[in-house]
């Protein structure tokens, strides 16, 4: 075959590769990077802290608060009416109640099935279900039954695996056939999710340090904490949140069915 006719045939045979574009779309968008969301023109990084990422927005902060480089404290009782200003300008503002909204939301709660023998998977492993009344994780003591070492556990709940000293790894109990019990492979955040929506509604006792509301030490999924960050400190005895950021972390621990007691 001529030179000429190999690389015509070449190059259909390397376009013919692509999938066909839907009507209104041509191959160069098909092969471009999708777009990447646009950033916010301010975010809200703690209560009342902004990050401004363009200087423009300074112009309608004037007079609201102290800047400092790029961040800007919101000092006066505006707050509502500045972001409404901010939003008819039409610069984008990434609030703390705008996070709340982007926060994981909780799935349709999975039904509890049949108990089931789960046999240990070596020597080493730990085994700790989510614990549907307090939230938390409950260890599960292995024994010696008539199908092996391991121990009763129920179809649907969720489950934390150790073996050593090595990371964990979650999963679902299943059943399998004869009576016992499998793992379905989760990661962290889906199955906290999932934890927390198989329980019911829990209500915090909180307790009081000067003005800081202490909260007890709680399992929350990944994202949750982050955001808890924002508006509290963790400590190892629970959170510590300051009046101003307490609005904020109760809306984020509603979304999860955790009430806080009246203060």
């Amino acid at each position: 075959m001529p030179k000429r006719a190999e690389a015509r045939c070449s190059r259909s045979t390397r376009f013919s590769a692509f999938r066909i574009p839907a009507a209104g779309f041509s191959p160069l968008e098909m092969m471009m990077p999708p777009r990447r969301p646009k950033s916010p023109d301010i975010e809200e990084i703690t209560p009342s802290h902004f990050l401004v990422h363009n200087d423009n927005a300074f112009s309608v902060l004037r007079g609201e608060g102290e800047r400092r480089g790029k961040l800007f404290e919101l000092t006066t009782w505006r707050r509502e009416g500045l972001l409404g200003r901010l939003e008819l300008r039409g610069y984008t503002v990434l609030t703390l109640d705008k996070r709340i909204e982007a926060l994981p939301a909780m799935p349709q709660p999975l039904p509890l099935g049949e108990s089931g023998w789960r046999l240990q998977s070596g020597e080493a492993e730990r085994l700790s279900v989510f614990d549907l009344a307090s939230r938390q994780w409950q260890l599960v003591v292995f024994e010696r039954g008539e199908l092996g070492v391991g121990a009763t556990v129920q179809a649907g709940q969720v489950l934390r695996r150790r073996k050593g000293r090595g990371a964990a790894s979650y999963g679902l109990a299943v059943s399998e056939r004869a009576g016992t019990i499998g793992t379905q492979t989760l990661t962290e955040t889906p199955a906290l999710l999932l934890g927390h929506a198989q329980s019911p509604p829990l209500a915090l006792r909180p307790h009081h340090e000067g003005e800081m509301v202490l909260l007890p030490v709680l399992l929350l999924p990944t994202p949750y904490r982050e955001f808890l960050h924002r508006v509290a400190e963790e400590t190892p005895l629970g959170w510590r949140i300051p009046p101003v950021g307490l609005p904020f972390a109760t809306r984020a621990l509603a979304q999860l069915g955790l009430t806080l007691e009246q203060l």
